[in-house]
C-alpha cells in the first residue's frame, strides 16, 4: 500500500504537518512520516491514532522491578518500600511496581545494594514465561543480547539457583554495565561473555554444547523507545529498519542451531514494525522450523502437568510482616518476619493471563507474538514471540549424550573467528568419550557434591584467615546471595552508607575491628577494614557514586 494511499484513507495518522528533523523538532517528538506508515501497517488504523498521540504527547512509566532474592528490610528508607506501600504493580509481572515521579535513584543505598533494578514496565513481559522456566530440570539458559542486564536479571531471579546461564552482549563497552548489574543482582554464577551468535554457535558445535532456553532480545530500530529517548527518532529510517531486520534474520539462523530440540527460544525487540516483528515471526518458521507457541498454550501444557495445589504463593503474594528479624550485627535475616516478594508466575490460570492480557491492553500480533503498544499499555513499545524447536526421532532422549556445563570464554575463543574445523580439531583432546560423559554428573548434582566435600573438610583458623583475604581482593563478592556468613556485619545508617558508596572515609562506631562487610537495610553494600579510628573503604572504585550528593 503506497503512502498517498494511506494518508487519504487514514488522514487521522497526519497529527502533524511533515517537517525536517531538527533539535527543536525532537523536543516536540516530531515523527517521521514513513514511521507512521509503518505503525498503520503493525497497528491498524483504529490503535495507530491513539499510538502516536501517546508518542508525540505523553510521558513514558516509570517502574522497577524489585529482586525477589534480596529482601529488604520494612521500614527502611527507600524506592523500594515506596514502591510497595503504593501498590500499584505491573499486571504481568509480581515483582514490578510503577512509580508517581521520578526519585534520585542514585541516592538510595538500596539500588546499589541490588535490592531492585530499574526497568520500564513492557521490558517486564518475560516474567510470563516462568512457567516454561519452571518445567525445565537443570536449565542451560542463554540471554544473546544482554547488556545492560534488565533481562538477564530478570531470568536470574525466576531460575533454580545454581542453573547454567550465560549472558552474552556482542558490544565490548556494555560488557562493564552489564557485569556489574549482575553482580549487584547477587548471583555471581552467572557466565558473562561477549562473542557474535556465529563465534557461540561453532564453539557449541565444537563441544557438544545446547542451551534448553534462548533469549533473543534482538538489535532493533527502536521505534518503542521513542518516548523514553527522543534522539532515537533522529536515529531512524527506512534503510536502518532494512538493516536491523536481516541483523535480526541472521543472528537467529546463527544462533539456532544451539538450541536443543524441545528447547524454547524468546524473540523480542522494542520496536513497531512488522519487518523486524511478524515478518520474522513467519521466517522462524518456514526457514527454520520453528514452532510458534503462545502464552495461552504454555500456560495450558504446564497445567496439565501440574496439580494447582502445588503452588504455595500466587502472584500477588506478599508477606510483609510488623517487624522484621535482625541479626546481632543488623543484617536482614530470610525469615517469614522479613518481607517476600513472590515471583510465582506459575499459579497465573490460563483464564486469568487472558484476562489480565486484554484488560491491560496486549495486543497479539497478525502473525502471532504479543504486541505491547504506548498509548495501549502502560509501558513502552514491546514485541514478543515464543517458539519451541521441534524434537526429531534422531533426537530423542534415548539418543541424548549428558550434558556437562563447559565454560564460554576468551580462552575457548579468540578474538577471530575459529573455523569448525579448527575448533572440533583442538577441543577433540579435550573432549571426554560418550561413555566417560554417561559417567558425570549434572552441574547441579555436582555443586552439591562439593559442598558436602566441604563441609567435610573444615579449613582451619589460619586457613580461613587465607581465604578471607583472597576474598576482600574481589570486593564485589560480598553482594552474592550465597556469600560468607563468616564475615561480621554492620548495618549503616542512609547517609553513612552513600559516603561509603561515593569511596568516602567512614568511621564505624560501635563495630568490631577488622574485615566487616557493611550493609543498608540487612542487605551487603561491600567490605571495609576497621581500624577503630577510622574504616579503610573498599568499595569498588570504578561503582563510586561521582556526583555530589550534599546532605541527605
Amino acid at each position: 500500500m503506497g503512502s498517498q494511499l494511506l494518508h487519504r484513507n487514514f488522514p487521522l495518522l497526519r497529527l502533524r504537518p511533515k517537517s525536517p528533523l531538527t533539535p527543536q523538532n525532537l523536543e516536540k517528538r516530531v515523527l517521521p512520516n514513513k514511521f507512521q506508515d509503518y505503525l498503520l501497517e503493525a497497528a491498524g488504523s483504529d490503535r495507530a491514532p491513539i499510538i502516536l498521540d501517546a508518542l508525540e504527547s505523553t510521558e513514558p512509566s516509570l517502574s522497577i522491578r524489585i529482586n525477589p532474592l534480596k529482601p529488604l528490610l520494612k521500614g527502611v528508607d527507600s524506592v523500594v518500600n515506596e514502591a510497595i506501600a503504593l501498590g500499584d504493580k505491573v499486571p504481568w509481572c509480581p515483582d514490578g511496581y510503577y512509580l508517581p515521579s521520578r526519585p534520585n535513584f542514585t541516592l538510595d543505598p538500596a539500588l546499589h545494594a541490588g535490592a531492585y533494578y530499574v526497568q520500564e514496565p513492557s521490558s517486564m513481559f518475560l516474567a510470563l514465561i516462568k512457567p516454561l522456566l519452571a518445567d525445565i530440570s537443570n536449565p542451560r539458559v542463554l540471554d544473546l543480547c544482554a547488556a545492560p542486564g534488565g533481562k538477564t536479571t530478570h531470568l536470574v531471579s525466576m531460575l533454580p539457583l545454581h542453573s547454567y546461564i550465560v549472558a552474552n552482549e556482542v558490544v565490548k563497552n556494555r560488557v562493564a554495565p552489564l557485569k556489574e548489574n549482575l553482580l549487584k543482582w547477587g548471583n555471581h554464577s552467572v557466565e558473562v561473555t561477549s562473542k557474535d551468535a556465529r563465534e557461540i554457535s561453532s564453539y557449541c558445535n565444537a563441544v557438544g554444547l545446547q542451551f534448553d532456553f534462548i533469549l533473543v532480545d534482538a538489535p532493533c530500530s527502536g521505534e518503542g523507545m521513542f518516548r523514553k529517548d527522543p534522539v532515537a527518532i533522529s536515529e531512524w529510517s527506512e534503510e536502518n529498519v532494512k538493516t536491523c531486520a536481516a541483523r535480526q534474520k541472521r543472528i537467529l539462523s546463527d544462533i539456532w542451531p544451539t538450541l536443543a530440540p524441545g528447547g524454547y527460544l524468546a524473540y523480542s525487540t522494542c520496536t513497531f514494525n512488522i519487518y523486524e516483528n511478524d515478518q520474522n515471526v513467519i521466517w522462524l518458521q518456514q526457514q527454520l522450523g520453528a514452532h510458534l507457541i503462545s502464552l495461552e498454550e504454555l500456560y495450558h501444557n504446564h497445567f496439565s502437568n501440574h496439580s494447582p495445589d502445588s503452588a504455595t504463593h500466587s502472584p500477588d503474594t506478599i508477606i510483609h510482616s510488623s517487624d522484621s528479624a535482625t541479626s546481632s550485627s543488623g543484617s536482614a535475616t530470610h525469615s517469614p518476619d522479613t518481607l517476600i516478594h513472590s515471583s510465582d508466575t506459575a499459579t497465573l490460570s490460563v483464564g486469568h493471563l487472558e484476562t489480565m492480557l486484554n484488560k491491560s491492553g496486549v495486543v497479539k500480533g497478525s502473525a502471532g507474538g504479543y504486541r505491547l503498544f504506548p498509548g495501549l499499555v502502560r509501558g513502552e513499545g514491546l514485541f514478543f514471540a515464543l517458539f519451541r524447536k521441534e524434537i526429531a526421532p534422531k533426537d530423542s532422549v534415548e539418543n541424548a549424550i549428558p550434558y556437562q556445563p563447559a565454560t564460554i570464554s576468551s580462552n575457548h575463543l579468540s578474538s577471530k573467528q575459529l573455523s569448525a574445523k579448527q575448533l572440533s580439531k583442538q577441543q577433540s583432546q579435550q573432549l571426554p568419550s560418550k561413555q566417560q560423559l554417561s559417567k558425570q554428573l549434572t552441574a547441579k548434582q555436582l555443586f552439591n557434591q562439593h559442598s558436602k566435600q566441604q563441609s567435610q573438610q573444615l579449613p582451619s583458623k589460619q586457613q580461613l584467615s587465607k581465604q578471607l583475604i583472597q576474598e576482600i581482593h574481589n570486593p564485589e563478592d560480598a553482594l552474592s546471595i550465597t556469600g560468607s556468613n563468616d564475615i561480621p556485619r554492620f548495618e549503616l545508617s542512609k547517609d553513612i552508607a552513600l559516603k561509603y558508596l561515593a569511596r568516602q572515609s567512614i568511621t564505624l562506631q560501635g563495630a568490631p575491628l577488622g574485615y566487616l562487610i557493611v550493609t543498608y537495610g540487612g542487605l551487603p553494600l561491600g567490605y571495609v577494614k576497621n581500624l577503630g579510628t577510622r574504616a579503610n573503604n573498599l568499595y569498588p572504585i570504578n561503582w563510586r557514586i561521582r556526583k555530589d550528593f550534599g546532605s541527605v
